[in-house]
């Protein structure tokens, strides 16, 4: 692991580990637009829903535990570079630096007191209504950063049944599959619900030349 950031805590239990075993466990905060706010105040409306979804783009970062007490999350300004260029890809404004989003996840993590295995979403879609069908080019963009407690499976010896899909993975020249996008993953969905149904964990996608992907 090359961690990039090491959040120190000056509590041993963490808030978010009483609530690993709950579901629907998060943070009391989240990190919206620059400020910290309490987690049941994040709304929008439900107009807001919709077409602007289809535009929106996120990360997965995952935060462990180390031996010493601290949490270290794994190669975070990667995952912020990452994301910042898929928000560029889908044209729409960024409002943070790639620093400035990195050193918000920190922010979070201290507020939450965190201090054991952490899943972080940052996330950015467009705000306000969007009435039009397509959303514009330069668009004004929203960023949230929440976070949630995850068991992690590192040091477990896994296995898992698989099958290839009859679903195939979107192309490079009709939508850009190596961007984390919304939009994206339900190509995804598609094939892991027909994996399961066929008694199987996880699908394996091809691509358009029968390559495995």
């Amino acid at each position: 692991m090359s961690p990039d950031l090491k959040c120190q805590g000056g509590q041993a239990a963490a808030a978010l580990s009483s609530l690993a075993s709950q579901p629907g466990a998060h943070g009391a905060v989240l990190w919206r637009n620059g400020d910290l706010i309490p987690w049941d105040d994040a709304k929008v409306h439900i107009t807001a829903v919709g077409h602007a979804s289809v535009s929106s783009v996120f990360e997965g970062i995952k935060a462990y535990r180390g031996d010493d007490g601290q949490l270290l999350a794994f190669r975070l300004r990667e995952h912020m570079k990452r994301f910042a260029n898929s928000m560029r890809i889908c044209r729409l404004d960024i409002p943070y630096t790639v620093d400035q989003m990195r050193d918000a996840v920190g922010e979070l993590l201290r507020a939450n007191k965190v201090h054991a295995d952490t899943y972080i979403r940052p996330w950015a879609f467009v705000g306000g209504l969007v009435r039009e069908h397509l959303v514009k080019a330069g668009s004004s963009a929203e960023v949230v950063i929440d976070l949630w407690p995850f068991t992690s499976s590192l040091s477990d010896k896994v296995q898992c049944t698989a099958c290839v899909s009859s679903w195939v993975r979107v192309s490079g020249n009709s939508m850009p599959p190596r961007i984390k996008a919304f939009a994206n993953y339900h190509n995804g969905r598609l094939a892991v619900m027909e994996a399961k149904a066929n008694g199987y964990d996880w699908p394996i996608f091809l691509n358009g030349q029968g390559q495995v992907t």
